[in-house]
């Protein structure tokens, strides 16, 4: 027989017999407790499957991570490269720019510097075939009036030899005299140019109003050249000012 006088026979006793310890631990504990520890297993193998996938995942973000690091720092590098090669461009730029704008002047100073050639052999041979010229107009020549000349004309008139219209008088490319079918004294202020335009043509009727007041005689604005500008066909046509075609072999040498 069994006997339990203190708290140490009844452990004693139910480790003895396990049956009697889970039938006494029902008596003292309630359903929930009594399925909690296997309720705990079941969560902490949740729990464990949690910290598993999140460690995968940690896992991952940190390969992710490094991935996106590398491709930053490649694109770092590939920006600073871009960036040098955008500033050589901007050098290269400027370069083609300085280049192109020296060259431009070159080109400028050429056409210029042509451009006087041009005009001056155009005034030789305008000035070789007077003859002819003063023929086209129903002139014979007579002589060709020098710079000193025109001033003292205009000087002689009382003109204001500061004013502009009186100095691009001054500088007419050809102003020569002539005699009509009559023998009456006339003048004709020329201007002498590959291609005669309106600016030609002004300067010549300028001229041509200018020597008509200083000596009191007519004098023909006219204009000699290879071509003529579209603007002035109409003042051509219109016999406002005569047009000597100069014919184009006289032209070649230059």
């Amino acid at each position: 027989m069994i006997r339990i006088d203190t708290i140490e026979d009844l452990v004693r006793v139910l480790d003895d017999h396990p049956d009697w310890l889970e039938a006494v631990r029902a008596r003292l504990l309630s359903r929930e407790l009594l399925e909690l520890p296997s309720k705990f297993s079941i969560f902490v193998e949740k729990m464990n499957r949690f910290v598993e996938k999140t460690d995968r995942f940690v896992e991952k973000t940190d390969r992710f991570v490094e991935k996106m690091n590398r491709f930053v720092e490649e694109m770092n590098r590939f920006v600073e490269k871009t960036n040098r090669f955008v500033e050589e461009m901007k050098r290269f730029v400027e370069e083609m720019n300085r280049f192109v704008a020296d060259t431009n002047r070159q080109f400028k100073s050429i056409r210029d510097d042509l451009g006087v050639l041009k005009g001056a052999h155009a005034r030789n041979v305008a000035e070789r075939n007077l003859g002819l010229i003063a023929r086209s107009l129903g002139l014979r020549r007579r002589r060709v009036l020098d710079g000193d000349e025109l001033f003292d004309l205009a000087r002689g008139a009382g003109a204001d030899m500061s004013a502009g219209a009186v100095q691009s008088y001054l500088q007419a490319d050809l102003v020569f005299e002539a005699e009509d079918d009559g023998g009456e004294t006339r003048y004709v202020a020329m201007e002498v140019s590959y291609t005669a335009d309106d600016r030609d043509t002004a300067r010549a009727m300028r001229n041509a109003e200018l020597l008509t007041r200083f000596t009191g005689v007519s004098c023909r604005p006219a204009v000699a050249s290879l071509h003529v500008d579209d603007r002035i066909a109409e003042l051509i046509e219109s016999g406002r000012i005569a047009w000597y075609r100069m014919p184009r072999r006289t032209l070649e040498t230059v």
